[in-house]
């Protein structure tokens, strides 16, 4: 088991997966884990503000970074699985 995870957070993602550690991540029962809360962090981390345009905005730029580290993670996944149909 790989217990060094790369998290890194780019600008459009909470968190990213390395291709090098794919494997490790969607395989073992606990190495996703730290993905996960480095996501529930910044979200319980972030106080919406609705009265605000700029809150607005903020929430919207929540919401899509939400939602682009979503389709980053099931992308990883589907290159992963691709990956391994090949083998």
């Amino acid at each position: 088991m790989n217990d060094s995870v790369t998290i890194e957070a780019p600008s459009r993602e909470l968190v990213t997966i390395e291709p090098a550690t794919a494997l490790t991540i969607f395989t073992s029962d606990t190495a996703i884990e730290p993905l996960l809360a480095k996501i529930r962090k910044e979200i319980d981390g972030f106080v919406p503000n609705v009265t605000t345009a700029t809150g607005r905005k903020a929430i919207a730029k929540m919401a899509y970074a939400v939602a682009q580290t979503k389709t980053h993670i099931d992308g990883v996944g589907k290159e992963l699985v691709a990956e391994q149909k090949k083998i």
